[in-house]
């Protein structure tokens, strides 16, 4: 059966435009709630952040709420988000449908133990199966928990997401308007993820606050790209180090999947470097870019393969720096480096902490050292909590220092903390912060 946007396209035949999920801890079980709580004739660019008017609309709770959703024949899909959010240990999931932007908002949210929630907000074509999306949501939402985490910052973890198509014609403020609305319902603060631009997060900044990483011109700091992938690099450096006993890149061959806004900038990095590169991606026209930027110098030390092969390229370095997911039971047999740093979040293909300690073993098993994702890639949140707190005193020098001290020197200190204890990085930095994220659960 295809499951490709069940939920949603149950709350638009109901005229309903909310489903919520949420843990009950004291009784250790995922609550499920229906709504009405807006019209189809709501003009979102006139709706302040304080909210919209009660729609007088039906709200249905957890047992006539799962009952409904049942006879709908969607027990299956509700069966496993509730499955995923248990696995997960998730505070909430929130379905939200407009049906005159036609929007479908996803807000997963991990933890709030930590202080308020963030995480980036991505948008999905409308006919991407609605399960998958939801799934993804909730995986980066809890690797959110634990990159904001490690990078010393007071936040929780979540993940916004869309099945929309790009925003145009004379819907297109309305549009950004509601997501506005979403956003600041969610309580996160958030940045552009992939299938959003910086000027994207322009038109959502004329109505909510709680959205970084536009453009300059509009006031912004800008990309959040090459500060994740500084950090990328200085935990590249540091794998290097333990495994061989120095950081140096000059002669090194770094694999690297995805030339986008992270991976790009991770390419240009390791060029200064010295590094060899070996490069991927579906999109052909970030890799002509690539080359017409790199010194002519440079160039001679890039080669590009198709996607599927860089997997096997023999390198020192293998670093995703696109979709989530990618190092699953069989990819991880092709690997051809003995180090895995990912500028992507949750490379591994898990849906759990333990189905990723699972598969961390078997890349160990295999002489892999994988350091996590979300300690490799938090330079991202780093500059976006920057921008956030500081607005127009944005320092890019403070941004750096926290950077080094994270990704340099905490990622140093976890791989001689791993060693000691006979651990892989992962297990080891799972102990170090797991108590704090669930200390109220």
């Amino acid at each position: 059966m295809d499951e490709r946007g069940r939920i949603f396209e149950f709350l638009q035949a109901r005229s309903l435009t909310t489903c919520h999920f949420r843990l009950d801890p004291e009784q250790h079980a995922v609550r499920v709630q229906l709504a009405r709580e807006w019209t189809p004739d709501v003009i979102w660019t006139r709706i302040g952040r304080d909210g919209i008017p009660g729609s007088g609309g039906p709200r249905h709770d957890h047992t006539v709420a799962l009952n409904l959703l049942e006879t709908a024949g969607l027990q299956r899909p509700v069966m496993e988000i509730i499955g995923l959010m248990h696995r997960g240990r998730h505070e909430a999931l929130e379905l939200l449908y407009d049906p005159r932007t036609d929007v479908k908002f996803i807000t997963a949210i991990h933890s709030t133990t930590q202080g308020q929630p963030s995480g980036g907000i991505r948008r999905c074509e409308p006919t991407t199966s609605e399960v998958d999306v939801i799934r993804d949501c909730l995986n980066l939402a809890r690797a959110m928990s634990f990159k904001n985490t490690a990078a010393g910052l007071p936040n929780g973890g979540s993940k916004l997401g869309t099945l929309a198509i790009r925003p145009g014609g004379l819907l297109a403020e309305e549009t950004y308007a509601f997501m506005a609305y979403a956003i600041d319902r969610s309580g996160t603060f958030t940045g552009p993820d992939m299938g959003y631009s910086l000027e994207d997060a322009n038109r959502m900044r004329a109505f909510t606050k709680n959205i970084v990483g536009g453009t300059t011109d509009a006031g912004s700091s800008g990309a959040t790209g090459r500060s994740a992938a500084y950090g990328v690099l200085l935990t590249i450096g540091e794998g290097l180090r333990h495994l061989t006993g120095t950081g140096a890149l000059a002669g090194r061959r770094v694999a690297i999947q995805g030339l986008g806004q992270l991976g790009g900038a991770l390419a240009d990095l390791c060029l200064e470097e010295g590094a060899k590169l070996t490069v991927a991606d579906v999109d052909g026209s970030t890799v002509d870019a690539l080359m017409k930027r790199a010194p002519k110098g440079a160039r001679a030390a890039i080669s590009v393969v198709d996607p599927e092969a860089i997997y096997a390229v023999k390198a020192d370095v293998f670093s995703p720096c696109a979709c989530g997911g990618v190092v699953s039971e069989q990819t991880l047999a092709q690997i051809g480096a003995p180090l895995l740093v990912s500028g992507a979040n949750n490379p591994l293909r898990a849906t759990s902490q333990e189905e990723e300690v699972s598969m961390d073993a078997s890349l160990a098993g295999r002489g892999i050292l994988f350091i996590p994702d979300w300690l490799a890639n938090c330079g991202g949140v780093i500059h976006g909590r920057e921008e956030f707190l500081r607005g127009k005193h944005f320092s890019e020098e403070r941004v750096r220092q926290k950077i080094e001290r994270v990704c340099r020197d905490g990622v140093r200190e976890l791989l001689e903390r791993a060693k000691k204890a006979k651990q892989t990085p992962l297990t080891a930095a799972y102990a170090k912060y797991e108590r704090a994220i669930y200390r109220n659960r």
